[in-house]
């Protein structure tokens, strides 16, 4: 696998991670954000969120609403980067397989 692809199927493995850990801090009422760099969340907000009762499949489906959102910047960005349709954001979207066998395997 090039460098290139290396880099890509990590990347997957980082937002999938992000998304993972910051439902967990939600679920734990650990609420706060690193980005952007300043103080965005009101005490309303953090009060609300704190409040939210998160099943097994609501954690599930925010894990996969947050990675997809995370996805769709990085899909964007590397279209600005290269707007050749066989470029770099064809490469992240095929990674994303190459990504998943990896943690199949790690799992198993």
């Amino acid at each position: 696998m090039s460098v290139d692809r290396a880099l890509l199927v990590e990347l997957h493995h980082l937002i999938a991670e992000a998304a993972s850990v910051g439902v967990e801090d939600l679920a734990a009422g650990r609420i706060g954000t690193t980005y952007p760099p300043e103080d965005v969340l009101t005490p309303d907000e953090i009060d609300a969120l704190r409040a939210l009762a998160l099943s097994p499949a609501a954690r599930s489906g925010l894990e996969k609403l947050i990675v997809g959102a995370c996805g769709d910047a990085f899909f964007r960005f590397f279209s600005r980067l290269d707007p050749d349709p066989a470029g770099l954001r064809e490469d992240f979207h095929d990674t994303w397989w190459a990504w998943r066998e990896q943690r199949e395997k790690a799992r198993s």
